[in-house]
């Protein structure tokens, strides 16, 4: 409603070089929230276009944020997903990742970890129809056995850096599989360059309409 309100305010005005830039910056992001928001409800029953402060901001979580579809869209498309792999969502939030591969026909395990027991009630209920998906609430750096066969390891930040250090030591102890590391927002990839443990394969900035560009990289686990 304020936004409205600003564009009949520069309408009554006549600023019309501020109109051009308010539709330029304003309309994709709508537009943007109207898909993702149908897409959500087509696939998951119910929309999770939205941001939820963290309980647990003390112990270094980030708030819960849904991926952005055209995000995973080029990062899947970067370095493909093979059928057999066993997929693990750190930070699932409310399920949105693992609603997006399951109807693009991903059929291969996947676990979705998250820390909040109300957002992983969503993310449970979401993917209830998706045979190949479970939900697990809990901390992952108390569950390593999780990621003991895993192949492919997903982040959208869902920590702070004192976090993610010992998780990429805990992925390289404890992982009996060839790993790759997709990381969404990958703030804290410097860890991930200064370790030999891994590997670069992909990545990049993904440039969006009137946001910010989203930074992605996805790493290879190395046995020496």
């Amino acid at each position: 409603m304020h936004k409205l309100k600003r564009l009949m305010e520069l309408i009554r005005q006549g600023e019309y070089c501020k109109i051009i830039s308010y539709f330029i910056t304003f309309l994709p992001k709508q537009i943007y929230s109207l898909s993702a928001s149908l897409r959500d409800k087509k696939f998951g029953g119910k929309s999770v276009n939205r941001a939820i402060p963290s309980k647990y901001a003390k112990q270094g979580s980030s708030p819960t944020q849904s991926s952005d579809y055209r995000c995973m869209k080029r990062v899947f498309n970067e370095v493909p997903l093979l059928p057999d792999d066993f997929f693990i969502d750190v930070g699932c939030g409310e399920g949105r990742v693992l609603t997006y591969l399951y109807s693009k026909g991903f059929r291969g395990r996947c676990i979705g970890i998250e820390l909040d027991e109300d957002v992983a009630k969503t993310a449970a209920m979401r993917t209830a129809s998706c045979e190949n998906v479970e939900i697990c609430c809990g901390d992952v750096l108390e569950h390593p056995e999780l990621f003991r066969d895993a192949t492919v390891v997903y982040l959208f930040n869902p920590f702070s850096r004192r976090i993610f250090k010992p998780f990429a030591e805990m992925l390289v102890s404890v992982c009996s599989r060839p790993v790759r590391l997709y990381y969404l927002n990958s703030l804290y990839e410097s860890e991930l360059q200064d370790n030999e443990n891994w590997r670069c394969l992909s990545s990049g900035a993904i440039h969006r309409i009137g946001l910010r560009p989203m930074r992605f990289s996805v790493y290879e686990l190395i046995r020496h």
